[in-house]
């Protein structure tokens, strides 16, 4: 199955912004150079992350985002909480899912509908704990 990723405006809105700025800066001292090259920047980055989507295949869910991609063992999700945190990842979104893993490490994702997708997360792993903020999502 599946799922495709949100997408926040804002982000856009934001990264649009700082690609203007930082046009304006590099046409001021390259001329139009400058800003072939932000741009070149800008395209590069959005082709590294889209499309995204989320697929579960067999006992793994596959987490695409461009040519970014991370393959999850179902079995190793702990649990999954709410995040809305802006770090540093391929995301075009600001509210996150976060997949907590049993190293200890973690995984943002972003899927367009959040109750269809923990709805079958859950269907796939029942053992996987859910933040109490999401439970409205899942009944």
């Amino acid at each position: 199955m599946k799922f495709a990723c949100r997408f926040d405006p804002a982000v856009f809105l934001k990264f649009g912004g700082m690609f203007v700025i930082a046009a304006a800066g590099f046409y001021l001292r390259l001329g139009w150079i400058g800003v072939g090259v932000i741009g070149g920047i800008f395209l590069l980055f959005s082709l590294c992350t889209l499309p995204c989507h989320y697929t579960f295949k067999g006992d793994k869910l596959v987490c695409r985002c461009g040519l970014y991609v991370v393959r999850v063992d179902l079995s190793d999700i702990v649990s999954v909480s709410s995040d809305s945190s802006q770090t540093a990842s391929p995301k075009w979104s600001i509210a996150c899912l976060r997949l907590h893993l049993r190293s200890g490490k973690h995984v943002d994702i972003e899927p367009k509908d959040r109750s269809a997708f923990l709805h079958e997360l859950l269907r796939q792993s029942p053992q996987i704990q859910i933040d109490d903020q999401l439970l409205p999502l899942v009944r």
